[in-house]
């Protein structure tokens, strides 16, 4: 029986806003600690007051920081001689469901469900790269040149995370400058948003083995089969969802085909949430999640603090670059 989170709904906090262009060098196992308490300590700076969303900012503080590295990209780019179209947030991004951690917010699923038709041509989503048309239409060396700018050419900055990896980023060209305006120190900003990003996909992996989420997922099982559906786990019914949404492209779905089968998803989907509410699964994982979270963050203290710093001055230059 497969209870595992699969991470449904988590590139959103594993990956943040925007495009994080970054080089995974290596990596090695173990985390060691540099914080100030061990793993259980609820003491120190950090202790348990230090949430993902204090180091992630709401959703309107990412979206204000992605359109600022937007703009200022945009200007850098216009300043040097070349086209740059600032990239908008697709509709995935605002409407995305995270059924582990929001599972009970029976108004959104109701409304939006799993989101297997945020694809569809018909969603009205943007591009994933608005510059790309542009780009098709110059020579080799203006494409050559124009990524240079972007994304720079001299070495790139190096840091090395608790875990032993080491991550890099380009501190020059106009991504890099956007960084560097944002954020000012663009090592303490490559070294935190490292360890924020990663630090989900840890605290992820720890979830599905506790035993009060296994035995929150038993209870919802049990409901859902009461409503006529029979899925391991919340994951699976997504799955489910989503294996449909593949087989309908692959077979050409005609609109009233897809009609159809968003009826059924949104069934489904108001399902889960009224049986995740039911027996509390989304609530205790959000208190697993923030237990694992606060856990993980002391083991990068002072990093971890140095970057909730920097993202709190950022938020305020952000608002001065959008007005400008």
């Amino acid at each position: 029986m497969d209870t595992t989170m699969k991470g449904r709904g988590f590139g959103l906090l594993a990956g943040g806003l925007g495009v994080v262009t970054v080089l995974v060098v290596g990596c090695s196992g173990g985390t060691q600690g540099k914080g100030g308490g061990a793993a259980g300590d609820e003491s120190g700076p950090i202790g348990s007051s230090v949430t993902e969303a204090s180091l992630r900012g709401t959703w309107e503080d990412r979206r204000l920081l992605f359109s600022a590295e937007e703009k200022i990209t945009a200007d850098c780019m216009t300043r040097h001689g070349f086209r740059y179209v600032m990239n908008k947030l697709p509709a995935t991004e605002e409407k995305s469901v995270d059924n582990t951690l929001t599972g009970d917010d029976l108004e959104l699923k109701s409304r939006v469900g799993y989101g297997a038709n945020f694809d569809d041509p018909s969603s009205g989503g943007e591009p994933d790269d608005p510059n790309q048309d542009y780009l098709d239409t110059r020579s080799d060396d203006d494409r050559s040149a124009w990524t240079a700018r972007l994304s720079g050419t001299k070495e790139p900055v190096r840091v090395t995370l608790p875990d032993g990896g080491e991550m890099a980023a380009n501190a020059d060209g106009c991504i890099g400058e956007a960084r560097s305006r944002l954020y000012g120190d663009f090592k303490t900003w490559l070294t935190g948003s490292s360890i924020v990003n990663t630090m989900s996909g840890r605290v992820h992996a720890l979830l599905p083995k506790d035993p009060a989420y296994l035995a929150k997922v038993a209870e919802w099982r049990t409901c859902m089969a009461a409503k006529g559906y029979r899925y391991d786990s919340p994951d699976a019914s997504t799955d489910a969802v989503m294996a449909e949404l593949e087989k309908a492209k692959k077979a050409g779905e005609e609109a009233s085909g897809r009609a159809a089968r968003r009826a059924k998803e949104l069934r489904i989907a108001t399902a889960d949430a009224e049986c995740d509410r039911r027996v509390r699964l989304s609530a205790t994982v959000r208190d697993l999640y923030q237990k694992y979270w606060a856990q993980e963050a002391r083991k990068s203290e002072s990093a971890i603090l140095a970057y909730r710093e920097l993202l709190t001055a950022a938020i305020g230059r952000a608002k001065q670059v959008v007005r400008e």
